[in-house]
């Protein structure tokens, strides 16, 4: 009897060690991987909320500055979605100098909240979809150097559309004319352009993954540049048919992943624009590709 107690006991010890061990695996299988790109962005969010130090004499590269702002005002604050877009704005901020050419770190804290402070007036109730800081110029007499910010601000109701146009969506390409053909004089505001602009973001933001982007580059493209069967040209008084219209989505879209900078990268915006020849007897659409690294936010409710 005494031997089957012992056998007993030891099977259970062995099961409660086996499914302690479990558990164990099981948490450490569902706890989150912290990324290091938002330990790194936290770090200066965290320098950015601290006292300041007057006396600091840590300084910053220009390039490090920039992705530091640009990264931590993404993380702040973007919240994709299909939206209209409302505004695309910029502002300057001017910073001073090292005589290496570098930022003092208080300076760089300043700067993130003048530009933060912009940011906010800006999105006022609406969304920010992305930001990107930029680098402008450097008076080397007055030893500072001028960065800028530019913002995409989307509403916040999201309309149910389609990725493709449909029978009734005859456009006239430019300056929002609105519909064309038996439909003409209806959607006066908007044209083809806007209308190819709004249905290719839709679908980018569609395969976006809740979070941010860093490292952000924009690449002008148009009709000019090479890219001519990758964009519309013609009259303005053109009636863009709906077939017309599928294929420069097509195309544009196209375009987007065919000049993808890097692997790393990923397209998430396109601001549509027009140009062409004085008197618009030419014209053609063209448009800002905007590139940047998707990261995936892995630490909940650190928005600020």
């Amino acid at each position: 009897m005494k031997k089957i107690t012992l056998i007993i006991t030891a099977f259970t010890i062995l099961f409660i060690t086996l499914v302690s061990c479990n558990k164990d695996q099981e948490l450490v299988q569902t706890e989150p991987q912290i990324d290091q790109t938002e330990l790194k962005i936290l770090a200066f969010k965290s320098k950015v909320e601290s006292p300041v130090n007057p006396k600091s004499e840590e300084t910053i590269s220009v390039d490090s500055a920039i992705w530091y702002i640009e990264a931590l005002l993404n993380y702040s604050y973007c919240e994709v979605n299909s939206a209209e877009v409302v505004k695309i704005d910029s502002v300057f901020v001017t910073i001073p100098t090292s005589s290496n050419g570098d930022f003092n770190i208080n300076n760089v804290v300043e700067a993130y909240y003048q530009f933060n402070t912009d940011l906010n007036e800006m999105i006022d109730h609406n969304k920010m979809r992305i930001t990107d800081i930029s680098y402008v110029e450097n008076d080397s007499k007055a030893n500072t150097t001028t960065l800028k910010l530019t913002t995409v601000i989307t509403g916040s109701v999201v309309p149910t559309i389609s990725f493709t146009f449909g029978d009734t969506d005859y456009w006239r390409p430019v300056y929002g004319d609105g519909k064309c053909d038996i439909y003409s004089g209806q959607f006066i505001g908007y044209d083809a352009g806007t209308k190819l602009q709004s249905r290719t973001n839709y679908r980018i933001a569609y395969y976006l993954p809740y979070g941010y982007s860093t490292s952000v580059e924009v690449i002008s493209t148009g009709a000019y540049w090479g890219y001519q069967e990758y964009y519309w040209q013609g009259s303005e008084n053109s009636c863009i048919n709906p077939d017309e219209m599928n294929y420069w989505l097509s195309q544009v879209y196209t375009l987007t992943q065919l000049l993808t900078p890097s692997e790393e990268k990923r397209i998430l915006y396109v601001n549509y624009d027009v140009d062409g020849y004085v008197g618009g007897s030419y014209l053609y659409h063209k448009a800002d590709l905007s590139y940047g690294i998707w990261n995936v936010k892995n630490i909940p409710n650190q928005d600020q």
